[in-house]
């Protein structure tokens, strides 16, 4: 999702992937004011922008055994937006 809004399923096959360690840990979301759990990628290698935004309210959504989906909420610019991310093992 781009702003809360779908992102066509085409335009996803062709993004760069994001490559790097994902952790989950529970921290202070100023935002929510309340502690959240919250999803990041460490290392990020990826050929767009530097790295992910960190995902508040993290919770699995999907799970097969070619990946998962996270699902939560992104901040930019102060608003929260609907998120998910697709993760799946690069190795």
């Amino acid at each position: 999702m781009r702003l809360g809004k779908p992102i066509e399923a085409v335009e996803i096959r062709g993004l760069p992937a994001a490559v790097g360690d994902l952790r989950i840990n529970e921290e202070m979301c100023q935002a929510l004011g309340r502690n959240s759990k919250t999803a990041s990628v460490k290392g990020v290698n990826c050929i767009g922008s530097g790295e992910l935004p960190l995902l508040h309210e993290a919770v699995l959504s999907w799970m097969a055994p070619n990946g998962f989906v996270l699902s939560g909420l992104e901040e930019e610019d102060g608003c929260l937006y609907a998120q998910s991310w697709w993760c799946r093992n690069v190795g």
